[in-house]
């Protein structure tokens, strides 16, 4: 049976919303005009880890600011296969998010500031930004917070997560013994993925707003990890020392490998 090799540069910009490339062939006759026969549309799953560095090193995610300008670098991106975590090289390109923010709450949206094909970017600070009041009115401010995000490629080109799920924090939910978070129902996440962890009283040490990687314990269960590479390994576990109080809010970015922000 013929056979065709599909290069995996083909595979790497997935769809956003299922995480999955598609796949549809078309087979035509000799003479290329009289008959023709499309198959069906094929999902594949994405067969790729996103390592932020390397297995052995994970990488990390560095903002400067002088003058005006704000310098985004972080440590190259390496793919591996998900069979037999095989390195597959760096990955060449990246889609760079950021968000303005000042000390009043005041928070913009965020806007995709470029696609790079090097993992460094320069922004120029704006004097002004715009957000939303409290009342839904359009108002200016002064930046005095950025928030950056570095995403893998996704079409279309949206900051979007998989999945956005809320718990109430406590021993029910937080085990400070087995380092374990657990969900009243099924998260449907897999080792590596990254999560944004939202809470106004967070359990410690976890920060709000900040990202972590899972490592799946049970359907309903996961533990925290500092970096991609030790979620998939089993190691740069978060220990957790308290439970937190009140509601809790976890966003599944599958596609966001690096996340930072820095005071102005």
């Amino acid at each position: 049976m013929p056979q065709i090799t599909i290069s995996k540069s083909n595979f790497l910009e997935v769809d956003a919303y299922t995480g999955s490339s598609y796949l549809r062939y078309r087979i035509i006759s000799e003479d290329r005009n009289r008959t023709s026969y499309w198959s069906p549309v094929f999902e594949m799953p994405n067969p790729f880890h996103y390592i932020p560095g390397t297995l052995e090193a994970p990488g990390s995610l560095v903002i400067t600011t002088e003058a005006g300008l704000a310098r985004f670098s972080w440590t190259a991106v390496n793919l591996y296969s998900k069979d037999n975590l095989r390195s597959l090289g760096e990955i060449p390109e990246y889609d760079v998010w950021v968000q303005f923010k000042n000390n009043q709450g005041g928070e913009g949206s965020w806007k995709r500031l470029s696609r790079v094909s090097a993992p460094t970017v320069d922004l120029v600070i704006p004097a002004t930004y715009t957000y939303l009041d409290s009342l839904n009115q359009e108002q200016s401010g002064t930046p005095e917070v950025i928030n950056v995000e570095i995403h893998r490629l996704v079409r279309p080109v949206v900051r979007y997560p998989q999945d956005s799920i809320d718990f109430l924090q406590g021993q029910g939910s937080v085990n400070v013994e087995s380092d374990t978070i657990t969900l009243s129902l099924n998260h449907g996440y897999d080792n590596g993925d990254s999560i944004v962890y939202d809470a106004l009283y967070p359990a410690q040490p976890l920060v709000s707003d900040t990202m972590y990687f899972v490592r799946v314990t049970s359907p309903s269960s996961f533990t925290l990890h500092g970096s991609r590479s030790g979620a998939l390994l089993g190691n740069d576990k978060v220990n957790l020392s308290e439970t937190g109080s009140g509601s809790a809010t976890i966003k599944n970015f599958k596609s966001l490998l690096y996340k930072s922000s820095v005071n102005l």
